[in-house]
């Protein structure tokens, strides 16, 4: 059930978290099905071990360019502690992040305030436009940190949600999937770790609006492509598995 979302802009490569240390081997593996070199940033929504804990191995694997927190944070100290001498910047709401050199960017959504001891409603929250289709990265914000995403009055509408909180069932309440109406949905999940990643309640909510993936059921991960108007998606494994 932990997150790591490779996104590959304008042939740059970035990073949305970095799994938990048992998840480097299928990183990795994604990464090179993708053929990275580098990565030329690295975003980390929150400092729950699952979505930092394949930071190291994949500095050791590949040189980062840039590491990227929410300015409202609660540990910052950790943060500067991984950035060690990469360059480092924190964001706040209202900015935006130009990845791939092509006009594409990364909306900083949320936080917008700070949760003490509540990490994951602490989570960094971006959205990428493509221009006919968005995508909405929901890191593991709960009920409390949906209504102050709602709040803000951001445009939510996406092609592509990533769900938010493993898709257990106090998150991905009907306000925020009404402001959303994803397409698809894609949760990192794990019901054998988690029974509650996904819980059925929150994929028959998501479901009223769209297809929904696990990550479970695939050996590797779903590779998703946008284009225009058009959207792709695939098993990566099964994809890696034709090519070789």
């Amino acid at each position: 059930k932990a997150d790591c979302i490779i996104l590959e802009a304008d042939g740059l490569t970035y990073l949305i978290d970095t799994g938990e240390d048992n998840s480097v081997p299928k990183i990795l593996a994604g990464l090179a099905y993708m053929e990275t070199e580098s990565i030329a940033g690295v975003f980390l929504t929150h400092t729950d071990k699952d979505h930092i804990g394949g930071w190291e191995t994949i500095l050791q694997a590949y040189p980062v360019e840039k590491l990227y927190t929410a300015v409202i944070r609660e540990a910052p100290n950790t943060y500067l502690k991984m950035a060690g001498e990469i360059p480092y910047e924190t964001l706040m709401p209202g900015q935006s992040v130009p990845i791939g050199g092509e006009g594409l960017y990364l909306d900083v959504l949320c936080p917008i305030r700070l949760y003490p001891d509540e990490e994951n409603n602490n989570s960094l929250i971006l959205r990428l436009d493509c221009g006919e289709e968005t995508v909405l990265f929901a890191g593991d914000m709960k009920a409390e940190e949906e209504a102050d995403l709602l709040s803000t009055g951001y445009d939510l509408d996406c092609t592509v949600l990533k769900v938010p909180y493993h898709g257990r069932k106090d998150s991905s309440g009907e306000a925020f999937l009404a402001a959303c109406t994803p397409n698809l949905s894609i949760i990192c999940s794990d019901t054998q770790t988690d029974p509650d990643t996904a819980h059925k309640k929150a994929v028959a909510r998501l479901r009223e609006h769209g297809e929904v993936r696990l990550t479970e059921d695939t050996e590797l991960g779903w590779y998703v492509t946008l284009e225009g108007k058009f959207r792709y998606i695939s098993n990566a494994q099964i994809m890696a598995e034709r090519t070789a």
